[in-house]
């Protein structure tokens, strides 16, 4: 009798390894955001409409000195929604974001952070980006807003250039 449980348990063991392994799959794929389709798109009432693209262009072009108070909004947007992917001086997930600020203008990163997904679509440097991180898209735990994104190139222009 004692076979026949261990047998037991051994394929009642393999047959929920498999089944969580297929889940596990399944969350992945769909989870990668490698597809065109906006099945997790945001109701009108809830989208952020914020500063338009003329405004924001503006702000970028005459960024000045560094806002402290932005700073301080950017350094926490940074750890809460970027640091899982991206450090300053090592790759993780996404590139390396030390310098950034040099070699990417305000109006591109703007862009990136606003829609990763279009931006790579439309842009080539964005593409070649994409190519260059094993063709993972880039995710923003719940999107940025426009202030999220002006503060958080705020942190990129301090941090990211010492």
């Amino acid at each position: 009798m004692k076979i026949k449980i261990e047998s037991i348990y051994k394929v009642n063991h393999l047959l929920l390894l498999s089944i969580f392994a297929v889940v596990m799959a399944i969350a992945f794929v769909a989870c990668s955001g490698s597809g065109t389709d906006n099945n997790n798109a945001t109701p009108e009432s809830m989208v952020d409409t914020g500063p338009s693209d003329e405004d924001i262009a503006a702000s970028y072009t005459a960024l000045g000195a560094i806002d402290s108070t932005l700073y301080e909004s950017g350094k926490a947007t940074f750890k809460t929604k970027c640091v899982s992917c991206h450090q300053l001086d090592a790759k993780v997930v996404g590139p390396i974001l030390r310098d950034v600020t040099k070699r990417r203008t305000s109006q591109w990163i703007n862009s990136m952070l606003t829609d990763p997904a279009a931006w790579v679509q439309s842009d080539p440097i964005a593409q070649q980006v994409f190519e260059e991180n094993n063709k993972v898209q880039m995710l923003v735990p719940g999107g940025t807003t426009a202030d999220e994104r002006r503060a958080l190139i705020e942190y990129l222009r301090k941090e990211g250039n010492q």
